[in-house]
């Protein structure tokens, strides 16, 4: 099984038009923490060890902003991107800031097939140093399940609306 591939989807951002009320449903129904803000209002938000799994962005749309896929480290993460650029997908890295931001060693950004800001991260630099274990908790599996169906299904209307559209 190649090494060189992404592991497991690590983090969504989502456009929100009320974020208190989001951070209230999140505490009380799903049962996740805080994790603070940043100065742009961003609202982070942890189920497990990591610092977050969800980054609340004020933005008025309750859309998927982004999807951030984990790999294994930086080798892979180059491997990724050769895979990628070689079938003519276009790869932006991120910054050093732009890494920062979402609490991670080096990340990709690229846009999916239905036209969703993708990124492709990871969490530990070349020499091995773990810089925080990227495995979910037996805690809230119910709720990455839930996670991740809900991220299909927006992947889903987004081709289905583009096929109506195109057929038109």
């Amino acid at each position: 099984m190649p090494t060189n591939r992404v592991s497991q989807l690590g983090y969504l951002g989502i456009d929100v038009r009320d974020v208190p009320a989001w951070q209230r449903f999140a505490a009380n129904v799903l049962g996740l923490q805080s994790k603070g803000t940043d100065p742009d209002g961003t609202l982070f938000l942890r189920m497990d060890e990591n610092h977050h799994r969800f980054a609340l962005h004020s933005g008025g749309r309750d859309d998927l902003a982004y999807v951030g896929w984990e790999t294994k480290d930086a080798d892979s993460l180059r491997a990724i991107t050769e895979r990628l650029e070689s079938q003519g997908v276009a790869i932006t890295w991120g910054t050093t800031a732009e890494a920062q931001v979402r609490r991670v060693v080096g990340l990709i950004r690229l846009q999916d097939p239905s036209g969703i800001a993708t990124e492709v991260c990871h969490w530990s630099n070349s020499s091995g140093l773990s810089i925080r274990r990227a495995r979910l908790v037996d805690l809230k599996p119910a709720i990455w399940a839930w996670v991740t169906s809900w991220s299909v299904w927006m992947t889903t209307r987004r081709a289905c609306a583009s096929i109506a559209t195109a057929s038109v």
